[in-house]
């Protein structure tokens, strides 16, 4: 924004925000103005401003399929979501992970690896919490499932979730 005038009074506001993974628990954004006339309100010659605010960690949720493209029924499939936190900040709510078992597999599974606490294995469809996830950690929940007949000549769309239980 240069050369941007303003009339007598008047105000620019503009929001920027950019978290990235290992941040404290804080961020402070600093804006300064140099009017051009050496006249800020304070006396200073270039004007500005500072805000700190607290990060909260975030969760993030991944999906991937391990085995070939195509299945047949009465094969197995494995697939696997991780859910990681991103941030350098700790979850310290439950968040709660769901992954139902769609039309078209039956028989399923689950293991979980890494953050998972107690929660380590089960069967279909996936629904735990994780209590709390750690900075920069992640709980990575191993699906296997069969093909069943009722996929005979379809596509079988999965999708898991992740809600934290806190706005992280």
């Amino acid at each position: 924004l240069n050369n941007l005038a303003l009339p007598a009074g008047g105000a620019l506001s503009y929001a920027v925000a950019s978290v990235t993974s290992g941040s404290g628990n804080s961020a402070t954004n600093t804006v300064s103005v140099n009017p051009g006339d050496g006249k800020c309100s304070t006396g200073a010659t270039t004007c500005s401003a500072s805000a700190t605010v607290a990060v909260h960690g975030g969760v993030q949720i991944s999906k991937a399929r391990d085995s070939a493209q195509s299945a047949k029924v009465g094969d197995s499939v494995q697939y696997t979501v991780q859910v990681s936190n991103p941030t350098g900040v700790a979850m310290t709510q439950p968040i709660v992970i769901a992954d139902p078992l769609p039309t078209g597999l039956e028989s399923g599974t689950w293991a979980c690896t890494g953050a998972c606490g107690d929660n380590l294995n089960g069967t279909m469809p996936l629904a735990t919490s994780l209590v709390s996830l750690a900075p920069l950690s992640s709980a990575t929940f191993t699906i296997s499932a069969v093909i069943s007949a009722s996929a005979q000549g379809t596509s079988i769309v999965n999708t898991a979730t992740v809600t934290p239980s806190a706005p992280e």
